[in-house]
């Protein structure tokens, strides 16, 4: 089981203290990582908004199809789940290691002590952005209709869970 611990805004990513990296491991840097970073969530709305008026106009006729309260609501229930968010990175790093869930400025970090391997870091950084935020989206293209407010909920808790991503 990995051990997690919340730090708050206490500590931030630059003090976190790393193992070595193992021989075989490659350093992989990203090249304009902030410009990737917000593409990826502007994409991410895009998705988000197309999903939106495939809801209204093909599935309800052109008529509003969520209640403009429940996306409030589901707007600050994801924001909320960043916690959790942050937990289910954590999730694929091995029995023993050491997770960190903090706060630096506006956004929610996750790392871990132990190196893992190049596939699980993958699965690891997708899973969030799967359960919170591509799975609550499709569901609730599926869902009828009438049902206002699960659709709503859905719908704005997906987004937010695949912009965060």
């Amino acid at each position: 089981m990995v051990k997690i611990n919340f730090v708050g805004n206490s500590i931030s990513t630059k003090e976190i203290k790393y193992l070595p990296l193992p021989k075989s491991a490659k350093k992989f840097n990203i090249k304009y990582w902030e410009l990737k970073i917000f593409l990826s969530a502007v994409l991410s709305l895009i998705i988000g908004i197309l999903l939106f008026l495939n809801k209204r106009y093909l599935q309800n006729g052109g008529i509003f199809p969520f209640n403009r309260y429940y996306i409030i609501v589901g707007c600050f229930l994801g924001v909320l789940l960043l916690i959790v968010h942050e937990i289910l990175h954590i999730l694929f790093y091995p029995n023993g290691a050491s997770g960190i869930i903090g706060l630096e400025g506006v956004s929610f970090f996750a790392v871990s002590e132990s190196p893992i391997s190049r596939n699980k870091f993958i699965i690891s950084a997708l899973f969030p952005s799967f359960l919170l935020g591509i799975f609550p989206l499709i569901i609730s293209m599926f869902i009828p209709i009438w049902m206002v407010k699960v659709n709503t909920l859905l719908w704005s808790i997906g987004v937010v869970g695949l912009t965060t991503s």
